[in-house]
């Protein structure tokens, strides 16, 4: 008789800590396993892969070891124990050249001052590296994916020198001149997204991604005619990539070539029929090319998707007025949106509702979720302390929701810090790249007399994921040292935000200069230099 075992489920860190028993007892297969069960959970967990190396590397697989710690590399390119990992295969197959590369590396993480005075005497030392061992391809793919993920997080800047560091290697890579072409694009350098975009379909004629940036690119400084030809080619492309479509649909709603958009987006759709994205670009495109119930049909797809959302309920409103003839019809925004003049009406109702009676109402509902989704900071943190007065833990609730959300770090910052001045007790979760770490939360030694600019502070950096291993070490001595000046401070005019960049200031952080820290909390400089020398008297 066949019998049905059940197989429970362990977290992560059960099947990590199983594999670094079973790589000490030598049991290199059985540390394997349960390594491959924590990366089946979590593909991206940074101790699995280390421990997934060292496995590989007893076991004499240098090339499996190095392409685990490539991937780390990926995602975090700083990370010390990938470095030294990758010096030891290197020296354990002799290339003593590489060795030294990642050990230079690793002593610049460190501050080993020793070893960068080493390098410091061998100036010649990097030029014969990389003449003998330009970039990887596994680094390059490493390089190249990190890039695209800060383009994700909005750091145009850090995303540009990746994939400048990659065409230094690799002059003719398409994937990294491409995302140059949207970091330009979006940084408003259309010229150079030009050049850029123009190099790669030159190269290859068949890249869809080239000819969109070209077309982009040129729409933007208002060559029409260009642009137009630009999408002529790239809709000649044969392709049945889905990105390459998704980027078609897109730039063909931006470029206003309506009717050609709702072709592209009904090939997506096909596939992947509660897409929002694309039912989106579809309801919008149909609107502007006239075809109004198809519009209606797709918005009442994406309101059966998302039942409360004010934005689609009010875009479903104004298609319907349109074909009832109450309304005229007008250009639809592809990105949707509320006009003004609905905008300032709900804001108004949210500033003067009954909070106490918001959980039973499903129209105040939609207008607090509609502040949230466009995360207007003012409003939704005014909404947030009016729910906590009404219902504490449903506010609790709320949220933890809002920081599992992919919503902007000021926006997270602001409910993290909400969340901590009223629970700040409890161990809390953040969203990175699509899953979720603990936040190295204070446990004692808190500030007295600032707990809420500290907090504020503590959110920002956390939402952040400061790669300073002591940060919070340093953020905590920093707050007492403010709060010791209690009496200045307390007699001064300074808000939470101007007395939170003051102990980020102080606490000398290695990734946090005074310009960042100026635009993390909205701080002129003057200002903070003022505050800062009317504590501390510097």
């Amino acid at each position: 008789m066949k019998t049905n075992i059940t197989k429970f489920d362990r977290s992560v860190d059960y099947y990590v800590e199983q594999g670094a028993y079973f790589i000490k007892e030598g049991n290199y297969l059985k540390a394997l396993k349960n390594l491959f069960c924590a990366l089946r959970k979590k593909s991206s967990d940074v101790p699995s892969l280390i421990h997934l190396a060292i496995a590989y590397q007893k076991m004499g697989l240098i090339d499996a070891s190095n392409s685990a710690l490539y991937k780390i590399l990926a995602n975090d390119p700083q990370n010390e124990g990938a470095f030294a990992l990758l010096g030891q295969n290197f020296s354990l197959s002799g290339d003593h050249l590489r060795e030294l590369f990642y050990l230079k590396n690793f002593s610049e993480m460190t501050e080993d001052q020793g070893l960068m005075d080493l390098f410091a005497n061998a100036p010649n030392f990097l030029p014969r590296f990389e003449q003998v061992y330009p970039m990887t391809k596994e680094m390059r793919d490493a390089m190249n994916n990190r890039g695209t993920k800060l383009i994700q997080a909005g750091h145009l800047g850090r995303a540009a020198e990746c994939f400048n560091e990659v065409l230094e290697s690799f002059p003719d890579d398409a994937f990294a001149k491409n995302q140059l072409c949207v970091i330009y694009t979006l940084q408003g350098k259309n010229a150079q997204a030009i050049d850029l975009a123009k190099q790669v379909v030159i190269k290859d004629g068949k890249n869809v991604n080239g000819w969109c940036n070209l077309a982009l690119a040129l729409f933007n400084v208002g060559n029409i005619q260009q642009s137009d030809d630009a999408i002529h080619r790239a809709l000649l492309v044969e392709t049945n990539d889905d990105e390459d479509i998704r980027l078609l649909v897109k730039v063909l709603c931006i470029t206003k070539k309506y009717k050609s958009a709702v072709v592209y987006a009904q090939k997506v759709l096909k596939n992947n029929p509660f897409d929002v994205d694309y039912l989106t670009f579809a309801a919008v495109a149909c609107f502007n090319c006239g075809d109004f119930e198809k519009a209606k049909d797709y918005f009442l797809q994406l309101n059966a998707i998302f039942p409360d959302t004010q934005i689609l309920k009010y875009n479903l409103n104004m298609v319907e007025q349109v074909l009832s003839g109450e309304k005229q019809a007008e250009q639809m925004a592809f990105d949707l949106s509320l006009p003004p003049e609905e905008e300032t009406r709900i804001t108004i109702e949210l500033e003067n509702m009954d909070y106490n009676k918001v959980w039973d109402c499903e129209e105040y509902e939609r207008y607090i979720s509609w502040a949230f989704s466009c995360e207007n900071l003012g409003i939704s943190q005014y909404i947030l302390d009016q729910l906590y007065l009404s219902d504490s833990q449903k506010t609790r609730k709320i949220l933890k929701n809002l920081l599992a959300q992919d919503y902007g770090w000021q926006f997270k910052a602001m409910a993290l810090w909400k969340y901590l001045l009223h629970y700040p007790r409890e161990n809390i979760y953040a969203n990175k790249d699509g899953y979720f770490v603990p936040l190295e939360m204070p446990v004692k030694n808190l500030p007295k007399n600032d707990e809420m600019p500290f907090w504020r502070a503590f959110a920002f950096l956390s939402v952040l994921f400061v790669q300073e291993d002591d940060w919070l070490d340093k953020l905590v001595f920093s707050a007492n040292l403010v709060a010791e000046k209690f009496d200045i401070v307390s007699q001064s005019d300074f808000s939470v935000d101007e007395i939170a960049a003051l102990i980020v200031r102080s606490a000398k952080l290695e990734d946090f200069d005074d310009k960042q820290i100026c635009a993390m909390f909205r701080v002129a400089y003057n200002r903070l230099a003022k505050i800062t020398e009317l504590v501390f008297g510097i």
